[in-house]
């Protein structure tokens, strides 16, 4: 693994799991409009699908590489 650490991806997506799943609860329980949460959860999943796509092409990037 050459000193990378073990479930990048995992511990990103487990992350904004978490935090669409906080925020959905918090809309849920305050009353407010879920146009919020939906807009937030867009955000959060462009995010992470930028931050694990990038992950994905600097490893394969790295290991065509050598």
């Amino acid at each position: 693994m050459n000193g990378k650490r073990w479930g990048r991806r995992l511990g990103a997506t487990i992350g904004a799991v978490l935090l669409v799943t906080i925020a959905f609860y918090i809309t849920l329980f305050n009353g407010a409009g879920f146009e919020w949460w939906d807009a937030y959860a867009k955000y959060i999943l462009a995010a992470l699908g930028f931050l694990v796509g990038g992950l994905t092409i600097t490893d394969v990037i790295k290991n065509d590489k050598t």
